[in-house]
């Protein structure tokens, strides 16, 4: 059920169904790094969010259904201490992606529509019809890890 909230593709941060994705279990290549300009923004607290947006214009991220890292809550972090800083700059930056896909095409506008409407279906996992929310917001395979075969497996659904 976990990877039902937790895998990732542009369309479903563009209808804004989607919490955080947990930086410290990222990996990217160096390619992907350099295509988006291989730098952080500087100047903001929210530059894995706005990192994020660029790397969605370049590439699909897939989810693993195995904890590698976990985020640690400290009484000093930036995203804590300057909460509204923090929620200030995410706010801009995701209305931004989202003019921004906005503006591609009228396609793009009702491919956003149609999936905002559709993701109950895939919630609440209604056969067939949960495959439309999928397609709609292009949700990429995720990884398993096959304790078994101790081998890691591209899957679907």
């Amino acid at each position: 059920m976990h990877l039902r909230f937790a895998r990732w593709s542009k369309w479903r941060f563009a209808i804004g169904d989607f919490s955080a994705i947990q930086q410290e279990s990222v990996f990217w290549r160096r390619t992907l790094w350099q295509k988006v300009g291989g730098h952080l923004t500087e100047g903001i607290i929210a530059y894995d969010l706005e990192l994020w947006t660029r790397f969605f214009q370049h590439a699909q991220l897939f989810t693993l259904n195995i904890i590698l890292a976990g985020f640690r809550v400290h009484p000093t972090q930036v995203s804590a201490i300057q909460r509204s800083r923090y929620s200030s700059e995410s706010e801009k930056i995701i209305s931004s992606y989202i003019r921004a896909i906005n503006g591609q095409s009228i396609k793009n506008k009702i491919r956003k529509k149609l999936a905002r409407t559709a993701r109950v279906l895939y919630y609440y996992q209604v056969p067939y019809l949960e495959g439309i929310f999928r397609w709609l917001i292009d949700l990429p395979d995720y990884i398993d890890y096959c304790l078994e075969t101790e081998r890691f497996i591209l899957r679907s659904k």
